[in-house]
This record gives structure tokens, C-alpha cells and sequence, in this order.
């Protein structure tokens, strides 16, 4: 597989692949879902999560309304705070917190990351795709 079949699966170009490949630009959300997708196996161990190769039986269908109020239900039910996940957590703006909260603006992978480190969960769990691997 080479990074010109893998840019058409993202529907990126060859060098812009090559570079989220290397770090030097973050995978979004739905080129993350894209990839696992394409190889069949789940998110977490795309982004090197965990060494366990659990082939998917089906696509992830991504939903980012579901994302969001994920997010929202777990600050609620951990009890914390916006001010706090966007202070403490993220190094982020409050509103900038809120405004992924209600998907005014895309989060970004490596605070996806972070999320599922403080609430003990997976990414997919955040991501709403919980069910689906």
C-alpha cells in the first residue's frame, strides 16, 4: 500500500498523507474512521492504543451530534466542569471547550486522546462508536 492508494482512501494527496503519517500534520476524526475502516480494525489500535488487532465486522458509522453529547455526558456524570476540562485537561479557552461540546467546532484528535485518558475510556467510546467494533 503505498501513499498514493492510501491518499484516495482519505481523499488526500499523497504528500498530505505522508505527513500525517510521519506526525507532522494530525489525523482528523474522519480520516482516522476512514483508515480504520479500510483496514478493518478499530481506532484504538490505529493510533497505537493498544496491540490488539480485533478485526471490525462492520464499517464505523460515524455520527459527530453523537460525539458531542458523549463528551458532555461523561464531564456531566464525572462532575467536572467546562472550565475545568478546557483548563486543566486541554490547555484550551473555555468557549473554545464549549464550542466542541456543540460541535460549532471540530476537536481535534489529540484532545480526543486526552479525553479518553481522563475518563478511563476508550476512543471510540467518545466518538460515539462504542458498539460498533
Amino acid at each position: 500500500m503505498t501513499n498514493v492508494d492510501l491518499g484516495k482512501v482519505l481523499n488526500c494527496t499523497p504528500q498530505n498523507y505522508g505527513r500525517m503519517e510521519s506526525g507532522q500534520q494530525l489525523f482528523s476524526i474522519e480520516n482516522l474512521i476512514k483508515l480504520s475502516n479500510y483496514y478493518k480494525v478499530s481506532i484504538n489500535y490505529i493510533l497505537g492504543n493498544t496491540t490488539d488487532k480485533v478485526k471490525l465486522l462492520h464499517n464505523y458509522q460515524f455520527d459527530y451530534g453523537k460525539m458531542c453529547n458523549q463528551m458532555i455526558n461523561l464531564r456531566i456524570n464525572n462532575e467536572y466542569s467546562q472550565d475545568y476540562i478546557a483548563d486543566e485537561i486541554l490547555n484550551i479557552s473555555q468557549s473554545m471547550y464549549s464550542q466542541f461540546e456543540t460541535g460549532v467546532h471540530t476537536i481535534d484528535v489529540l484532545s480526543i486522546m486526552k479525553l479518553a485518558a481522563l475518563y478511563n475510556v476508550p476512543i471510540s467510546y467518545i466518538l460515539g462508536l462504542d458498539g460498533q467494533e
